[in-house]
């Protein structure tokens, strides 16, 4: 077992809590990826313990390509969208000063020529600037900080966060209803989980100001269990279509005109890397449901 992964073993021997994902993904040596799946049988004389083995290897390769090329696509045509401009207004303001080879002498310019290169100058300056922030926002998924992690308090870390979302432009229309223990102690990294509630409240707002949602409504529910905690974030806003669900982790995917795509991708890899998760469900109730999880 030790060819496979240190953690295995108390993976293996440890008692079985229904309530939790019984199956885990480890490595061996030659860089196999090995799905073990714990099960029991109970009799009145004995217990078994039965355990599956899969690998998975093919799978999650296969699913990381698909990732890494639809993260290309993505990042061709955000990139494209801000150079093909760029490129072609550079032309077109060039050739204003340009004849026959040759500069145009300054009395030759005119009026119509000036007005015109400044506005393309600036429509450069827009598209630059917002290339400049593409980057600066796809660094922000190289470059994660490490976790710092401390006991920290979830329910105000919550409300904190409620606090900060009552500022969007519409919060005053929105009925919350927040189902909060009366504490809840969790070791985690503060800042970046303040980071994914920010984002994961941003985009709930943002989703029930769009359509005509009568009675918009957002719940907040927060629950802990010894080696857990769950954190739900719902809404009532439009229903997210099967094909978007499938790619709304991916880095830049956005169906916002003025999205960056970031938000939702970022709080993911945040919570990965913390060890959690951030999982979408759509409800019988035509509710939006994402689902922060932390675990020991």
């Amino acid at each position: 077992m030790s060819d496979i992964d240190d953690a295995l073993p108390d993976f293996l021997i440890n008692s079985i809590d229904k309530s939790q994902n019984q199956s885990a993904i480890f490595e061996n040596k030659y860089g196999q990826k090995l799905l073990f799946k714990l099960s029991e049988i109970i009799s009145q004389e004995e217990k078994i313990r039965l355990v599956a083995v899969s690998d998975i290897t093919k799978e999650l390769d296969n699913g990381e390509v698909d990732a890494w090329i639809k993260l290309a696509r993505t990042l061709s045509h955000e990139i494209m969208n801000n150079i093909v401009p760029i490129t072609t207004l550079s032309q077109v303001i060039s050739n204003y000063f340009i004849k026959e080879n040759n500069n145009i002498e300054i009395s030759e310019l005119e009026p119509k020529t000036i007005s015109n290169t400044v506005k393309g100058l600036k429509v450069i300056e827009e598209r630059s600037t917002g290339l400049m922030s593409f980057v600066n926002n796809y660094r922000k998924f190289t470059k994660l900080p490490a976790p710092k992690y401390t006991e920290a308090d979830l329910c105000q870390i919550t409300e904190n966060g409620l606090m900060a979302a009552s500022t969007y432009c519409g919060f005053e229309k929105i009925k919350l209803t927040k189902i909060l223990p009366n504490k809840c102690t969790f070791s985690t990294d503060e800042k970046l989980f303040s980071q994914v509630l920010i984002n994961l409240l941003k985009n709930a707002c943002e989703a029930l100001q769009m359509g005509s949602i009568e009675n918009p409504e957002l719940t907040i529910k927060l629950s802990d269990s010894e080696n857990s905690v769950r954190l739900e974030i719902i809404n009532n806003g439009p229903q997210i279509p099967p094909e978007i669900k499938e790619q709304i982790f991916i880095p830049f995917y956005t169906t916002k005109d003025e999205g960056s795509g970031v938000g939702l991708s970022l709080s993911k890899q945040i919570m990965l890397k913390m060890g959690g998760d951030v999982i979408l469900n759509t409800s019988n109730e035509n509710l939006t449901q994402f689902v922060v999880k932390l675990s020991t």
